[in-house]
């Protein structure tokens, strides 16, 4: 199997009207790289939303397994006889394809299965570039927090995979900065996966969460954290969207007290609280420190705050300063961040992020998750 697989991968929520502007599909499907391009989904209820979108991009909709993404991508390469395979999302509409070529060159000259791209890039500017050899062995070798993940596997586990970085990334100005921002702000964030576990970082939090305690959930999204927690104490999760209420409600029931407010308007009693977990909070707050030192308060002596902020890329768009999105009020580098907590915490623990695998902090790709104790 010689052939080279595009393989857009979807979810019913993706198919956004926005969409039909802001796409990476028809500059793809016409880049004359690929023996064939397809919209790849996991077959559950609401697929059909997909369906119409397909047929106005002129492709195949090919629908695979529930949980396991390498199985997915494997299935559809097989089915079209490719042995490359390039993963994008259809939303990276700014993604670059002479990039992606290039990744695609890297792949093929030489011994490499997966071809990434150095730890300052912004992935989505490029493509997930493998072999249907990596794909086989990541369906067949990784555990059940990767299953819908394999390139957290292969950043987790390096050693088990030929992993090839492709270096030479381009640079951008600041008017194509000004230019992609425009449509990421009208496709709005991403949502979050309805069928997605609880985030790594909850199994961390239960750990420092004492039995019957009182944890704060600071930004819930779809409630399976929040859920995970009340096994072992009292939850109070706090969300401003009424979906998100909803949602939460669904997975956590009566064991998680519910509170519909902008979470850095809440008022909470001093020193009652022995956990604190806020994942992709802090980087929509104006007054960060501030924000940070009245968590701190409402925090007991002994207790914990479980905190992770999203990294500023430093490529492609170097020396600018703001995030690419625009509900981001800023992201973070390492050294900052730290520095910033260290005004009102004791740091305990830190873990880099890079695809939803959590690593040595020097590995971090996306993200900073911090553990730390009030001072």
């Amino acid at each position: 199997m010689t052939g080279r697989l595009c393989a857009l991968e979807v979810r019913p929520d993706d198919a956004v009207p926005a969409l039909a502007r802001w796409n990476a599909v028809e500059r793809l499907r016409d880049s004359g790289l690929f023996d064939h391009v397809a919209l790849v989904a996991a077959d559950v209820p609401g697929t059909e939303a997909l369906a119409p979108w397909a047929e106005r991009f002129g492709l195949d909709l090919f629908l695979g397994d529930l949980e396991d993404s390498a199985a997915r991508l494997l299935a559809c390469a097989r089915e079209r006889r490719c042995g490359v395979v390039a993963r994008v999302l259809p939303r990276c509409f700014f993604i670059d394809l002479e990039l992606v070529g290039a990744q695609l060159a890297t792949l093929e000259k030489g011994e490499a299965e997966y071809v990434d791209l150095p730890l300052d890039f912004d992935v989505r500017f490029g493509a997930d570039v493998m072999r249907t050899s990596f794909l086989a062995r990541a369906s067949r070798e990784a555990p059940a927090r990767f299953r819908g993940n394999p390139w957290g596997f292969a950043e987790a586990s390096a050693a088990r995979f030929r992993i090839e970085t492709h270096a030479d990334v381009p640079i951008y100005d600041r008017a194509s900065f000004e230019r992609i921002r425009e449509g990421v702000r009208a496709l709005g964030p991403e949502p979050p996966d309805p069928a997605a576990g609880p985030p790594h970082p909850y199994r961390l939090a239960l750990e420092v969460l004492p039995r019957g305690g009182r944890a704060l959930d600071l930004a819930p999204g779809n409630g399976t954290g929040a859920a995970l927690l009340a096994e072992r104490g009292r939850v109070l999760a706090v969300a401003a969207d009424a979906a998100e209420i909803e949602e939460v409600h669904q997975r956590g029931g009566a064991r998680v007290e519910l509170v519909r407010e902008d979470a850095f308007e809440l008022e909470v009693q001093p020193r009652s609280l022995d956990l604190a977990v806020a994942l992709g909070a802090l980087e929509h707050v104006a007054d960060d420190a501030g924000f940070l030192a009245r968590v701190a308060g409402w925090l007991k002596r002994d207790a914990a705050l479980v905190l992770e902020v999203p990294l500023l890329a430093r490529r492609p768009f170097l020396g600018i300063p703001e995030p690419l999105s625009p509900a981001h009020v800023r992201e973070y580098d390492v050294e900052w961040l730290l520095d910033l907590v260290a005004e009102r915490f004791r740091v305990r623990e830190v873990y880099g992020v890079s695809r939803g695998a959590y690593l040595e902090v020097e590995r971090a790709r996306g993200a900073v998750l911090v553990v730390a104790e009030p001072r």
